[in-house]
């Protein structure tokens, strides 16, 4: 049956894709996580940047919020995808969101390591180490889903729930 409509309706992903479970649920948290740190940058941009990366941000008020702007950019295609059906199209906001945390983290920890800390050194550590597994985290659980749509349909031996 389902040739049948492929041949009618020509071939459509739509009609025989299956994500994985969880799948939607992370693309929401990605999405307001975004939301939510690019409109605190927008509002309060010197302790967003104070707090997100202990560095005084009161004199850099115009380069944080243009940050925000771009965050709001990529929120708003993240929140856009919520719905998506198309595999491409949800592997595309995955892999975007692998790069986008991987190069702020290795940014971060580049910076990081070259500056001497504002406050004590145990609460600085812990911050960064706080900051960097949080990141660390997102970029695993975004490959995650980026393989495992990419796997989809290549092999059976894997359960998905629609």
């Amino acid at each position: 049956m389902a040739s049948k409509l492929s041949q009618i309706l020509g071939h459509s992903d739509q009609l025989f894709i299956r994500l994985p479970g969880g799948l939607r649920i992370w693309q929401i948290i990605l999405a307001g996580v975004l939301s939510i740190l690019s409109l605190w940058a927008l509002v309060f941009p010197g302790h967003y940047f104070y707090a997100m990366y202990d560095i005084d941000g009161s004199l850099h008020t115009f380069p944080i919020r243009l940050y925000a702007c771009a965050l709001i950019c990529i929120s708003v295609i993240y929140w856009s995808t919520v719905q998506a059906s198309d595999r491409n199209v949800i592997r595309m906001v995955l892999l975007s969101s692998v790069v986008f945390f991987t190069l702020q983290s290795c940014v971060l920890m580049s910076y990081w390591l070259s500056q001497s800390p504002t406050t004590s050194p145990a609460s600085y550590l812990c911050s960064v180490v706080i900051a960097f597994v949080s990141r660390l985290v997102v970029v695993a659980i975004s490959s995650y889903y980026y393989w495992i749509t990419y796997k989809d349909g290549k092999s059976k031996d894997v359960k998905y729930y629609r």
